[in-house]
């Protein structure tokens, strides 16, 4: 059970670009898709489900793409009850775009600080999308995540 995040552009193969959202995984279907295998998610864990607070763990990830069953991202971070954000900057092409999170519990995605999907509350493994058009060029994509308890994909 993994977090991820497809792009989708209209009749193009998969492509696996981001690495997200969360589960994470984050996957981009298309060859508009730029620069994104290259670039890391820039990941901040807390101790809280609030992501409030200065973050016990900052660290560059190549991958959102996580299933800690019932484990921890990091000795650092709690079993429970923790916290995530990953940022990045996404270059594609113009199109049409599916965005898909799979998650274990709560998780939003913002694509341009428009929140595209918004999952914020204890829940099973589950899966949203967002179909967006996007300009092209370079775009912020923010993830926040947290584990209430049990599993722990994102």
């Amino acid at each position: 059970m993994n977090i991820k995040t497809f792009v989708k552009r209209h009749k193009s193969h998969w492509v696996l670009a981001a690495l997200i959202i969360l589960a994470s995984s984050v996957w981009w279907n298309s060859t508009a898709v730029t620069h994104a295998a290259n670039t890391n998610w820039n990941a901040s864990y807390w101790n809280n489900k609030t992501l409030s607070g200065t973050p016990v763990l900052q660290q560059q990830e190549n991958d959102l793409n996580h299933d800690w069953g019932d484990g921890t991202p990091n000795t650092l971070v709690n079993k429970d009850q923790f916290s995530a954000r990953w940022t990045r900057t996404l270059n594609v092409s113009a199109g049409s775009y599916r965005f898909t999170a799979t998650m274990d519990d709560g998780m939003r995605v913002w694509f341009d600080n428009v929140l595209i999907i918004d999952s914020w509350w204890d829940s099973q493994v589950h899966s949203l999308s967002a179909d967006i058009y996007v300009s092209a060029g370079d775009h912020q994509l923010k993830v926040e995540y947290y584990e209430a308890g049990g599993d722990a994909v994102a």
